[in-house]
């Protein structure tokens, strides 16, 4: 991720200004770029996370409709999330952190709620909060987990079609932002002088820096349409 921003900031450098000196406030946009990649994998693995917790509230409804406890069915799900995504997933280390609330004595609600508040996905945490409620209360939690399993996984299933959808527009979105750069080098191999009066003088800087301002505003927007959140 760090090389790809630092590859970003040369690739910049050698396009706009083939100048050392630019390195330094192209830095910052490296900054940004790396920022915005970390984003992008964060958000992916969120939406990892929010997968494996739908697949144990399913599971854990499949153990109560057996008769199991709530805890029970919760503990006999961690073969099954075992397999399906490994043993070092975010749901199996939940799975046992709640074995070992459970053994002191703890309130699972505040595994749910932790771990939500750790992740930044607010499903969990509203679960640990609708849990807690129910189990306090001897209310249903069959009934619970079965309406948090079915809202997320409707949630899940609409942010999925909408993936599908933007796919295209995504491929698209880096067609374009790579257009500029193969036309710039088309022209460079073809007519070698043809971009050296815009390099080490001041009007030249100035076009350049308008047109990489043109790019990065461009490819933000672009950004912002192809990670639309429900």
């Amino acid at each position: 991720m760090g090389t790809r921003a630092a590859l970003a900031v040369l690739a910049l450098d050698w396009f706009f200004y083939r100048s050392i000196w630019a390195l330094i406030p192209l830095s910052l946009l490296g900054a940004g770029h790396y920022r915005l990649l970390r984003e992008v994998l964060l958000e992916e693995k969120r939406r990892k996370i929010r997968i494996e917790f739908k697949e144990l509230l399913l599971l854990s409804c499949t153990g109560l409709r057996a008769g199991y406890s709530v805890e029970n069915a919760l503990q006999n799900s961690f073969h099954d999330l075992e397999r399906l995504f490994g043993r070092d997933s975010a749901v199996c280390e939940m799975i046992e952190k709640i074995e070992e609330t459970r053994r002191n004595h703890g309130p699972i609600r505040e595994v749910f709620i932790r771990a939500g508040a750790a992740t930044g996905i607010h499903e969990i945490t509203d679960f640990g909060a609708v849990y807690g409620i129910a189990y306090e209360r001897s209310g249903n939690l069959r009934e619970v987990m079965e309406n948090a399993a079915s809202g997320l996984l409707n949630r899940l299933k609409l942010e999925e079609e909408i993936r599908e959808s933007l796919n295209e527009r995504r491929y698209e979105m880096k067609i374009m932002n790579l257009m500029p750069f193969v036309i710039m080098s088309y022209i460079s191999l073809t007519s070698k002088d043809y971009f050296e009066k815009m390099y080490g003088n001041l009007p030249g800087i100035l076009i350049m820096s308008a047109a990489l301002i043109v790019f990065i505003t461009a490819y933000l927007w672009g950004e912002k349409i192809v990670r639309t959140r429900i």
